[in-house]
């Protein structure tokens, strides 16, 4: 990356990560840290929304809660167990 690069302002990306643990800060560090890295290697700024999978009980609750994203990223450490069948 050049110092010009480095200058231009980034256009901005919205992504929800869903987790059982997303209230512990330092529960999905690893992801949060290379989902921002990957961003700022393609010149954007993202922007990450933190989702309980509790929130997610049915097809309409992720329809209506997960529009608008540009990224979902459902991390394997939630397991299934995070949501009812």
């Amino acid at each position: 990356m050049t110092w010009y690069n480095a200058c231009i302002i980034p256009r901005a990306k919205l992504d929800s990560v869903i987790g059982k643990y997303v209230q512990l800060e330092d529960a999905y560090k690893s992801l949060r840290e290379a989902l921002l890295h990957g961003g700022l290697a393609h010149n954007h700024k993202t922007v990450l929304e933190w989702i309980e999978a509790e929130e997610i009980d049915s097809a309409e609750t992720a329809a209506a809660r997960l529009h608008g994203y540009d990224g979902i990223w459902f991390p394997a450490a939630s397991g299934s167990a995070a949501f009812r069948e």
